[in-house]
């Protein structure tokens, strides 16, 4: 548990280097540090919370499906909804949420739509993203 809060401390001194040499030395150099360590601590608290990085994995998949819906098959938020067609989305949302999902999805009547494009690229990179935080803190107490 020592080493655990040791390695947190060590990463925020190492986010607060990365962030005066983004200030005042080389940019482009150190962005990709600064990204990194800035979404790992905002993310998941350097590896030490859990509840993060699952949140933010159903949070911005929800945003990215919500996206899918209306591009794809024209579904759009309303107070009038068929059961069969948001227990299909549901579905949907979860079978998704995997960066491994397949290319087509059905909802309602609509069979096997292709869903590849940017839309698909960006919730397959947000959710693997995401689930590496979950599994990197997740691990934190195995050997």
């Amino acid at each position: 548990i020592d080493a655990l809060y040791f390695q947190k401390q060590e990463l925020k001194v190492f986010w607060f280097i990365t962030k005066l040499k983004v200030r005042h030395e080389s940019f482009f150099q150190n962005i990709g540090n600064w990204f990194i360590l800035g979404t790992n601590k905002f993310f998941s608290d350097f590896g030490q919370n859990i509840c993060r990085p699952l949140i933010a994995l159903f949070v911005s998949h929800l945003v990215w499906f919500s996206f899918l819906l209306m591009s794809r098959f024209g579904i759009y938020p309303t107070w009038n909804f068929d059961t069969k067609v948001t227990g299909d989305a549901i579905n949907a949302f979860f079978v998704s949420i995997l960066p491994t999902h397949s290319f087509s999805l059905t909802i309602g009547t609509m069979k096997d739509v292709y869903i590849g494009g940017s839309i698909d690229f960006f919730m397959r990179i947000f959710s693997g993203y995401f689930i590496f935080y979950f599994v990197y803190c997740s691990r934190k107490f195995h050997q």
